[in-house]
C-alpha cells in the first residue's frame, strides 16, 4: 500500500522543528576516546628519527626533535596527562632541538616529580651551561642552596618517604631502649633520625606555605628587560637582552607583563608572551 504523498508531506513538516535539537544532541556527542599510548609512540618515533639523522643532516633532526616535543606537550597540554617523565622527555626533545628556554622549562616542571633524578639533574645542568646570558647566583642565595639542598632539589615525594623511614627509625629505636635488652643501645642514633624527620617536617610546611607565592619562570625567547611595564615608555634594564634560558623568580605581575627578579639580586620587566612559568 503507497502512502499518499499529502501524508508524507505532513510527516515532514511535522518533523521539522525536531531538526535543531537533533543537530544539537548530535554536536553534543563526546568526542572519539584518544589513544595516548599511540600518540607517545608517535612521538618517540620522532624522537628516534632525530637520534637517526643527527650526524647527516642536523636541520631535519632538530625538526625531527621538534616534532617528538610537540607531540608529547599535547599530551600534557591536551590530555590533561602531568608525570616526571614525560616532562623530562619533552626536555630532552627540546634541547636536542636547540631549544634551551623550552628545554630548561620542561626539566622544571619535570623537577615537581622527579626531583634529584640523576638524569634529569645532568640534562638540566647541561642545558643551563649552554643558556648564553651567564647571571650569577648572589652569595647568600649560593650558601643557602648548598646547605639546603634536599629542600630544593629533592622532591615533595622523595622527602615524604624519607621523612616516613626517618620517623619510623626514631620511634622504633626509641621503643627498642625501654626493653632492657636493648637499654645499653645509645641514643644517638634515634635522636638523629628524629631530627632529620623534623628538618623534612619544616621543608615540606615551607613548601606549602610558600605555594603560589613564589612563582619560577624561565625566558622561552631572547628578549629586552625593560625598567618598567611597557616597551614603548621604558628603557632596557641592561645593554644586552636576556638569552632564552635565564631562570627568575616573579616578583610582581601585571597581567601582560612580569616583574623578574634574577639570580643576582637584579629585577626587570618580561612581556608575559616572551616567558614560561614553572609551578
Amino acid at each position: 500500500m503507497k502512502t499518499p504523498l499529502s501524508i508524507m508531506i505532513a510527516i515532514v513538516v511535522m518533523l521539522l522543528p525536531l531538526a535543531p535539537t537533533l543537530a544539537r544532541q548530535d554536536q553534543s556527542a563526546p568526542p572519539a576516546p584518544v589513544d595516548v599510548k599511540a600518540l607517545f609512540d608517535e612521538g618517540q618515533a620522532a624522537f628516534d628519527e632525530g637520534l637517526a639523522k643527527r650526524e647527516d643532516d642536523s636541520a631535519e633532526a632538530a625538526k625531527a626533535f621538534e616534532r617528538a616535543a610537540s607531540i608529547w606537550q599535547g599530551l600534557v597540554d591536551e590530555q590533561d596527562i602531568h608525570n616526571g617523565a614525560l616532562l623530562y622527555n619533552i626536555g630532552n626533545a627540546h634541547q636536542l632541538a636547540g631549544q634551551l628556554g623550552p628545554a630548561i622549562l620542561a626539566y622544571r616542571k619535570a623537577e615537581l616529580y622527579i626531583g634529584g633524578e640523576q638524569h634529569l639533574v645532568s640534562n638540566l645542568q647541561q642545558a643551563r651551561r649552554k643558556v648564553m646570558t651567564h647571571i650569577e647566583t648572589e652569595p647568600g642565595a649560593m650558601l643557602e642552596r648548598t646547605l639546603l639542598f634536599w629542600h630544593d632539589d629533592w622532591s615533595t615525594r622523595t622527602r615524604l618517604m624519607l621523612l616516613t623511614l626517618l620517623s619510623g627509625i626514631a620511634w622504633l629505636w626509641g621503643l627498642a631502649r625501654l626493653n632492657a635488652r636493648f637499654a645499653a643501645w645509645p641514643r644517638w642514633p634515634g635522636w638523629a633520625a628524629g631530627a632529620l624527620a623534623l628538618a623534612l617536617v619544616a621543608s615540606l610546611t615551607v613548601e606549602q606555605v610558600n605555594a603560589g607565592k613564589h612563582v619560577n619562570g624561565v625566558v622561552m625567547q631572547e628578549t629586552t628587560g625593560r625598567k618598567g611595564p611597557s616597551e614603548a615608555g621604558y628603557e632596557p634594564s641592561f645593554t644586552e637582552p636576556l638569552a632564552e634560558g635565564v631562570e627568575f623568580t616573579v616578583a610582581e605581575d601585571r597581567q601582560d607583563w612580569l616583574l623578574a627578579r634574577l639570580a643576582d639580586g637584579r629585577e626587570t620587566w618580561l612581556p608575559r608572551d616572551a616567558v614560561g612559568l614553572v609551578n
